[in-house]
């Protein structure tokens, strides 16, 4: 078993989240005994907290998925600090879910990004877990090991989950891939060939316990792509007319951890064009016959 705590793992996360972006993010026991996770601004200050209860933060960490589990989780809360969530007074459900929706899909995708540039947290997985850097730089051995996470998250956190708040807990863990796939998808300095991240996307998918994945093939309809036109839109009034919601100071890392939501609906179409052609020529490539372009149609 490691040293770690999950604790001590959220200070040294704070610490490359400061490092990586100058995002000064803080972290609070709240006491309390049940496992629990929040965030928060707190009023009239720029100070962001991410809280865990007494019982989660003094839970010692005992292998490289349970770590990546609580980056994760880490991730998504830091992702209700940089998108200002915990200032919005959301109007509806609807709202509340779509602010949820997408800390986790950024959160997945922040969480790519500390795994792959953090350097507490390379050294954590160096030193407390011996994880070989060959192991870390290996893309396959990485969607194993994320589709081990998620799997991990559904069970721990997701399936009992209230879905009047989040999404269905098997649609959670698809925003989580989605999440990742998008990290690859932003930074293809890390691809050997145009579109990969559909590969890997598919290598995280076959990762999951069956049952996530008959959860998926018996639900008809996806809450997931009803709600993505309402995530822009709640996240367009939280900008308001700022430029951003929260500044970057990287431009390197503003795809990953960017907070603006203003981009025109033409700019839109033609990123959503370009994707779909990447996607199918990837299919194409690699006799995907199952990717069809109905999957760009308005659900």
């Amino acid at each position: 078993m490691s040293k770690i705590n999950v604790e001590q793992l959220f200070i040294l996360l704070c610490a490359d989240v400061k490092h990586l972006i100058t995002f000064e993010v803080e972290t609070q026991n709240k006491g309390n005994s049940f496992i629990h996770f929040s965030a928060n601004k707190l009023k009239d200050q720029k100070k962001y907290l991410i809280k865990y209860s007494k019982d989660a933060g003094n839970a010692n960490i005992k292998d490289v998925e349970e770590l990546l589990e609580y980056v994760v989780i880490f991730c998504h809360e830091l992702t209700h600090c940089l998108n200002d969530h915990s200032t919005f007074q959301a109007g509806s459900n609807k709202e509340v879910m779509a602010m949820e929706t997408h800390a986790d899909f950024q959160g997945a995708r922040i969480a790519t990004a500390l795994y792959t540039y953090g350097k507490n947290l390379r050294k954590i997985l160096r030193e407390d877990f011996k994880y070989a850097d060959k192991l870390k730089k290996d893309k396959t051995t990485f969607c194993k090991l994320m589709g081990r996470v998620f799997t991990k998250l559904y069970y721990d956190f997701y399936k009992d989950g209230d879905t009047t708040k989040y999404l269905e807990p098997f649609e959670r863990v698809g925003m989580n891939i989605a999440g990742v796939a998008s990290f690859f998808y932003r930074s293809p300095q890390f691809l050997q060939v145009r579109g990969e991240y559909v590969g890997m996307h598919l290598k995280m998918i076959t990762s999951l316990d069956n049952e996530i994945v008959e959860a998926y093939q018996n639900k008809s309809s996806l809450k997931g792509f009803q709600i993505i036109d309402e995530v822009v839109a709640v996240h367009r009034k939280i900008q308001g007319n700022r430029p951003k919601i929260t500044e970057i100071r990287s431009p390197i890392f503003e795809p990953i951890f960017g907070t603006n939501y203003h981009k025109n609906d033409k700019y839109r179409l033609i990123q959503k064009k370009d994707m779909k052609d990447e996607i199918m020529e990837y299919a194409k490539n690699n006799n995907l016959d199952f990717i069809k372009d109905d999957i760009f149609k308005e659900k």
